[in-house]
């Protein structure tokens, strides 16, 4: 059985041919959400609406690598301040601070660049007032980097632009997600079946739940992925290139700061993004047997730190 695209079931009976007033507003106007993980709730949250779910129905379009690096001790400054440092491709960084920068960074939340193995001097800021560094040859990124010395301090990020059904009724929405730390060991072996057998995850539909687990008094969830069933071959397409799309937008350099542009990353709750157009509506097929899948397996307590 082939679900129906979702229609506004808010508006009364026979009111469906009235003008929204909206024939003008595109996708590429609206705001992607995020959906993030409550750990201590143990429920996805969307950042737009607030709405909160135990599970989640997806559609994976792909992945995209990314990195961030916060300040070992997260507080309320450090959060409005944003990361010290961040990649949107995996590749180069673009770090919060560097000595003559007019940015107002208290000394202890600037980027680390003695632990770094980059001379501030060899480096200086482009058209945008900005400096770019290579990951490849930062040591933040290696283990032991971090101030604890248990692990990397710069962290992996798994950003999946996916589809997700919050009503479960054929609905499709873009959103994004982001995986991290200690989520990414059950993604990495979710992906790699699809991975070996040449197939895009926008294949299945894939139903996520969150594992909750504590360490000390810590609560903290690990997502966990399987199989539900098939989407609709005709629009694999049409998933394709939403994830080009996604893809783009998500991998481009920030842009220069000023006091009237948000800073999409200033906070782990401010966690809105603008993207170019995305698929939003798709269809699911139902399956009379789903593919009986386990779970990926959670990362065990003690292999990793927390993610947050």
């Amino acid at each position: 059985m082939t679900v129906e695209p979702h229609k506004d079931d808010n508006l009364p009976a026979g009111y469906g041919d009235l003008d929204t007033g909206l024939d003008e507003f595109g996708l590429e106007d609206a705001v992607i959400p995020r959906l993030q993980i409550k750990h201590k709730e143990a429920v996805f949250q969307d950042s737009l609406s607030n709405q909160s779910f135990e599970k989640i129905s997806v559609i994976i379009l792909g992945l995209v690598k990314q990195r961030i690096l916060w300040h070992w001790q997260v507080d309320d400054s450090g959060d409005r301040l944003g990361p010290m440092c961040k990649s949107n491709d995996h590749e180069t960084g673009f770090p919060n601070y560097w000595p003559g920068s007019d940015a107002d960074v208290p000394k202890e939340k600037r980027f680390p660049w003695d632990k770094s193995n980059f001379e501030p001097v060899d480096w200086k800021p482009d058209d945008d007032g900005q400096i770019a560094l290579p990951c490849e040859r930062c040591d933040l990124k290696e283990w032991g980097s971090h101030p604890d010395g248990k692990k990397p301090y710069c962290s992996e990020q798994f950003t999946l632009p996916i589809l997700f059904d919050p009503f479960d009724n054929g609905g499709w929405v873009p959103a994004i997600l982001t995986i991290q730390k200690t989520g990414l060991k059950p993604l990495r072996s979710y992906l790699t079946a699809f991975k070996r057998g040449q197939s895009p995850a926008y294949t299945k539909v894939t139903e996520i739940t969150l594992s909750q687990q504590s360490r000390g008094s810590n609560e903290y969830c690990v997502p966990q992925y399987r199989t539900i069933g098939d989407t609709d071959q005709d629009r694999w397409r049409e998933y394709s290139v939403s994830f080009s799309q996604m893809r783009n937008f998500l991998r481009e350099p920030p842009g220069p700061r000023t006091s009237t542009e948000e800073d999409t990353t200033t906070a782990p709750s401010s966690n809105e993004n603008t993207a170019p157009s995305a698929t939003v509506q798709g269809t699911a097929t139902d399956v009379a047997e789903p593919p009986k899948e386990e779970p990926a397996a959670a990362a065990p307590a003690d292999d990793d730190d927390l993610p947050f």
